[in-house]
């Protein structure tokens, strides 16, 4: 959950509150027509580390003749609560780089796409020098090249050690397959912040998600709620190339770490002792009523039905907000085969 005030906490509680959103581009900020949607996850997939997902947005503007907003053009999104009596801090909730613009021709309004910096990774390392490099250095590289900063909290979950080193990547690997490759042996799903940072999302704590103080809380819901059988893993697979790994057991969830060339036998059972015995339930919420200040990977309590993590969220910013939020149900998947050779 994201810092907020005092004040956030008690409009965003009370259900009651009005959300105002606004919309900067360049020197102007816009009020949207409607709603400003924005998806964004950890996984789609459940029990899967390694992935690097790009956040969305959707909204529109009515068009003002003096002002063009090209493509490529970075929009933030900010939002703030208020009672009309008392009004809380503008937080950020996102910023996406306009990707298709769209003229109704019904209505209007100026309609626009956009993607958040996570597509900036989709690319050439820009130059190749002194490697091997720890995972660390690889990451700082990655997100220099992004033009943006690094989540503090990324450097809690990436592991050092002789073991942790990147070889030279190929002449054309794009970024993103690196940052992805790091990402499963580390256990955890890069995402772009809210705030524009690149961060490393672990599965959840289990050791601490039980008991942690500040949980994402569903205040209301006023769509649907489904809810599946809980996992407690017992096992990590993996694959590189033709080897394939395995640690603990298969009696309950297994944490899936695709294709992966840095993935060893020791980094497959580092990940299994981070996770063994997390308890993990699957389960989907339509049209609920919470604080937007959570992150994907929090841990979600809503009432006694569910007590998860966010996986994914569609977040629909407008005056009474709203969201979806869920954990992927498992596939069927057929039986694992094993080699810690």
């Amino acid at each position: 959950m994201r810092n907020r005030s005092r004040l956030w906490r008690e409009l965003a509680a009370s259900g009651l509150a009005r959300l105002e959103t606004v919309i900067a581009i360049g020197e102007n900020e816009y009020t949207p027509y409607g709603e400003v949607t924005v998806n964004r996850a950890v996984s789609s997939a459940a029990l899967s580390v390694g992935n690097c997902v790009t956040a969305t947005v959707q909204f529109s503007l009515r068009p003002v003749s003096s002002v063009e907003i090209p493509r490529t053009a970075a929009a933030v999104v900010r939002c703030r609560f208020t009672d009309d009596l008392r009004e809380s801090e503008w937080m950020t909730m996102g910023t996406f780089y306009v990707s298709r613009r769209r003229n109704n021709p019904v209505n209007g309004l100026l309609e626009f796409q956009g993607f958040d910096a996570m597509q900036k990774a989709d690319a050439p390392f820009p130059n190749l020098s002194d490697y091997p490099k720890a995972m660390t250095g690889v990451v700082t590289e990655i997100a220099s090249n992004m033009g943006i900063e690094i989540d503090e909290r990324t450097w809690d979950f990436i592991k050092t050690g002789a073991g942790y080193y990147i070889p030279l990547p190929s002449e054309n690997e794009r970024m993103i397959k690196t940052l992805g490759y790091i990402g499963g042996v580390c256990g955890g799903n890069w995402i772009v912040t809210p705030e524009n940072k690149l961060r490393l999302v672990p599965l959840v704590s289990a050791s601490g998600a039980a008991t942690a103080e500040d949980k994402a809380e569903i205040i209301g819901i006023l769509g649907q709620i489904q809810t599946g059988d809980s996992l407690t893993v017992t096992g990590v697979s993996a694959v590189s190339g033709s080897k394939r790994f395995f640690a603990g057991s298969d009696d309950g969830g297994v944490i899936a770490i695709p294709s992966n060339p840095y993935v060893t036998t020791l980094k497959t059972r580092s990940v299994f002792n981070d996770y063994n015995g997390l308890v993990y339930t699957p389960y989907e919420i339509k049209d609920a009523i919470y604080d937007p200040a959570i992150e994907p990977g929090d841990y979600l309590i809503s009432r006694s039905d569910i007590q998860s993590v966010i996986s994914w969220e569609t977040a629909r910013y407008k005056p009474a907000f709203r969201g979806d939020l869920s954990a992927p149900f498992p596939q069927e998947t057929g039986e694992t085969e094993r080699s810690l050779s």
